[in-house]
């Protein structure tokens, strides 16, 4: 990879609808119930092959379908210089949970062979993979809250030493209860200098990303919580040294979220309750409105990440999506 990827590519699906802006505003809303029957498979997706999928992958294939048309398509590169990188928190949970009862209850037999693979979280992203031919590799994350910040940090990694031209990016969850948490966000990234012209959309940005792990029991020390809230600030510093970026949390009450709010200051915050959906949200929700901002997302777990999300300039479409 010879240049900086940008993203060309915003596909988003949810219960609060198909917007990005909405998709970023939803996160800060309390949670209410999703509409019953907000997502039909057979209209965004087809009729054949994709009912008895777990609700997630239904959300990501549409997403990712919204994504790839939205960057022009990606037969403009070698299906071995394709890749993906999937972030989940839920997606398989209530699959495992009906496995776990059938085989404890006796009903082994009622395991139908069409949703038998999804013991596997992977399988999820290798249904994207196989619709939009991402042979160079496909990344699963599981990290609480941040795995699709983490996958597009590990993605971009993966993405210059693999030599892949294309890379989708994703964050899928099914939460029951929370509006903001049955979705998925994809973004298609490009090394556009290794590619040269190929007539492409203007891109929307690039991101940049860190990723830390702030070992909990080491906070309730003195010594241990300046040594974390130091790591945040340099993480970042080295993305925003200027301070000049607006900042957005996604954080919970546990003492992780005070480390980072003494780090970057005590800006505006809200909670994760839809996964590792929520940051990916604020993120595409920033780029399709041309806005600049550093996300900074971290739970009580001690998982922590940052992307700066810096705009190309004016939105390139979506001309709603400024406010």
């Amino acid at each position: 990879m010879t240049g900086e990827p940008v993203v060309t590519g915003i596909g988003v699906v949810g219960a609060w609808g198909d917007s990005p802006a909405g998709g970023r505003a939803a996160v800060a809303l309390p949670d209410t119930p999703a509409e019953p029957g907000w997502f039909d498979t057979a209209a965004r997706l087809g009729r054949r092959g994709f009912k008895y999928l777990p609700p997630a992958c239904r959300y990501l294939l549409a997403a990712g379908r919204a994504a790839v048309a939205d960057a022009d398509g990606l037969a403009w590169v070698a299906p071995e210089r394709r890749a993906g990188a999937i972030g989940t928190n839920t997606a398989v949970r209530a699959s495992l949970a009906e496995a776990d009862a059938a085989v404890t209850e006796g009903r082994v037999a009622d395991l139908g062979p069409a949703a038998a693979p999804f013991f596997a979280v992977s399988a999820v992203g290798t249904r994207l993979s196989i619709e939009h031919g991402l042979k160079g590799f496909t990344l699963t994350l599981t990290s609480p809250v941040i795995a699709g910040i983490e996958a597009l940090h590990l993605g971009r990694r993966a993405m210059t030493a693999h030599g892949c031209a294309a890379l989708l990016v994703a964050a899928t969850e099914d939460v029951p209860g929370a509006r903001a948490g049955q979705g998925a966000a994809v973004l298609v990234l490009e090394d556009r200098a290794g590619t040269g012209c190929r007539g492409a959309p203007a891109a929307y940005g690039s991101c940049r990303s860190r990723v830390l792990f702030l070992p909990p029991r080491l906070l309730a020390m003195a010594e241990g919580r300046a040594r974390a809230v130091r790591l945040v600030g340099r993480a970042l510093a080295e993305l925003d040294r200027e301070r000049a970026f607006p900042i957005h949390q996604v954080v919970d009450g546990s003492p992780v979220a005070a480390v980072i709010a003494e780090a970057v200051g005590d800006t505006a915050a809200v909670t994760p309750r839809s996964g590792a959906l929520a940051p990916m949200l604020v993120v595409a929700g920033l780029l399709a409105g041309g806005r600049p901002g550093v996300v900074v997302a971290g739970t009580g777990e001690g998982t922590v990440a940052l992307v700066r999300v810096c705009p190309a300039g004016a939105p390139r479409v979506r001309g709603e999506e400024t406010g």
